[in-house]
């Protein structure tokens, strides 16, 4: 294992490098400035899965994944991909989206999560997003999590049979 100074090294490690067996990786409980673009696929997420959470369990204090502009995450041709006890929050700056789908994904899963957006009455700000044309969705899972703000809190839009979402639970939240 070893320490990412930024969101941004994270990704491009994950981008360049790919994975080989299971992988957590464990965020502070601070604001962590940036956007997780994980628009590349990575190699070995088919076989193997990635966690994010924070790094001290017991701590009440929650780790916050807050961008400057754009989405917080950015999700495309991804599987196996777990975010548990952060703070997703697109509510500040220029940012329009918590979680943004734009590619296939499978096997998705957000739990103990605060999933944020801008309270707003101007449709391009999502907690959650996924649109047509994005291709397939399969597996999500929200589970006792909060969500709020946006003009819409959670947009999972199928749209034509080639750009659909299955089995999607969104429980306790």
């Amino acid at each position: 294992g070893g320490d990412f100074e930024t969101i941004s090294d994270v990704v491009s490690t994950l981008s360049s490098c790919g994975i080989n067996g299971d992988v957590t990786f464990e965020f502070l409980p601070e604001v962590h400035t940036g956007n997780l673009n994980l628009s590349k696929k990575i190699i070995g997420s088919d076989t193997y899965s990635i966690f994010f959470t924070k790094a001290n369990k017991t701590s009440n204090n929650r780790a916050i994944i807050r961008p400057s502009s754009g989405s917080a995450i950015t999700l495309k041709n991804q599987q196996n991909l777990y975010f548990d006890s952060l703070t997703i929050d697109a509510s500040t700056g220029n940012a329009t989206i918590g979680v943004d789908f734009l590619g296939e994904c499978s096997n998705i899963a957000f739990t103990n999560c605060n999933i944020l957006a801008k309270r707003s009455s101007t449709s391009t700000y999502y907690a959650i997003k996924k649109v047509s044309g994005s291709g397939l969705l399969d597996s999500l899972t929200i589970n006792n999590c909060y969500i709020d703000g946006g003009y819409y809190g959670v947009y999972l839009y199928a749209g034509v049979s080639q750009s659909q979402c299955a089995t999607i639970s969104i429980e306790n939240n």
